[in-house]
């Protein structure tokens, strides 16, 4: 069923973010799965090889959850998946998940999986999750630290002994408003890193931030991108990667408003941030459609609960990645889904 939603996106736009192999490596994954609340893509700008992962987003109220728990009646992770360790570890993930006396029963509400392509055209292994934390902020901070914890003891992944000192130190150091909003792992690599996202942040607080948890080399790279492509309106999201001490990688995702997209990709095209293909690509992605096949919609409505008549595609955010030694990398990612 997730596959008849791909199956909407125009051949064009494949073709614009996917290589032939990898766009049949999707279509195969797609095969198996239902359709969960909608998925995206992760563009890589300017890269010397181009190259597009693919996410997946499962939900709490999509029935998400109990799919990758395996306890959905109708749909099931495919056996051959969960041969390997780290599908494993997604799957008691979403059981803990799944069960409502646990608190990430009501603390956690997306997960995705994402998806790499590695630039050699190997295969694909199992994807990275990211899962949100009490995304409302209905808890303190502790408890969403505590429950932090609880999830990635689902993972049985081993932390660091002093990793709850590490993360509460940079938590004490964030500015007013500021809270860890989602964390991840990146299941594929070796390490006991963390991906922890911060968000609250803006424009004017977020370089401070990071000369005050030692990353002053990171806000050097990041300050005149940030004063020419981030607004005071604009929504911020800091990733780190922390175990005893924060990684080399630093990450800014900025989310604007869609009518702002075009002049962003224009400027940042000129500057050879991108390409002008890949900035016409990607501001051409938007659309909001009707879905016009019949089947496909009512059999997604009675799987979700909900009447469900279009087919949105965005553009979500851009993201900085900032590498010690490396200087810094641009991705967009873009959104579909439907309501």
């Amino acid at each position: 069923m997730m596959i008849q939603l791909l199956n909407q996106l125009p051949n064009a736009q494949r073709a614009d973010f996917f290589s032939t192999a990898n766009w049949q490596a999707v279509h195969a994954l797609a095969d198996c799965l239902p359709p969960l609340s909608g998925g995206g893509v992760e563009v890589h700008l300017n890269a010397e090889v181009p190259r597009s992962d693919f996410m997946i987003r499962a939900t709490s109220t999509d029935h998400g959850r109990e799919v990758l728990a395996g306890l959905h009646t109708d749909w099931h992770i495919p056996q051959a998946w969960l041969q390997n360790d780290n599908w494993k570890k997604i799957q008691n993930f979403s059981k803990q998940w799944a069960e409502p006396s646990n608190p990430l029963f009501t603390a956690v509400e997306n997960v995705w999986l994402e998806f790499d392509f590695p630039p050699d055209g190997s295969k694909l292994s199992a994807p990275s999750i990211f899962f949100d934390l009490d995304r409302h902020r209905r808890l303190p901070d502790r408890e969403r630290h505590s429950i932090l914890h609880l999830a990635l003891a689902a993972f049985n992944h081993e932390l660091p002994d002093d990793f709850p000192a590490t993360l509460q130190a940079i938590s004490n150091k964030g500015p007013g408003g500021s809270f860890l909003y989602y964390a991840g792992l990146m299941l594929s690599r070796s390490g006991p890193a963390v991906r922890i996202c911060l968000a609250g942040l803006n424009a004017d607080n977020i370089l401070p931030f990071l000369h005050g948890i030692n990353c002053g080399e990171h806000a050097l790279s990041f300050k005149a991108l940030l004063e020419r492509y981030a607004q005071p309106a604009d929504r911020l999201v800091l990733h780190l990667d922390i175990s005893s001490m924060i990684g080399r990688n630093v990450g800014i995702e900025i989310f604007k408003a869609q009518n702002a997209w075009p002049e962003l990709f224009r400027r940042m095209a000129a500057a050879s941030l991108c390409t002008r293909d890949e900035a016409r690509k990607i501001v051409d992605w938007r659309d909001d459609l009707p879905l016009t096949n019949d089947h496909f919609r009512a059999s997604v409505s009675r799987i979700l609960h909900r009447d469900i008549t279009r087919l949105v595609k965005r553009i979500n955010h851009i993201k900085f990645v900032s590498s010690t030694g490396k200087g810094v990398a641009v991705k967009a990612y873009l959104y579909f889904g439907y309501y």
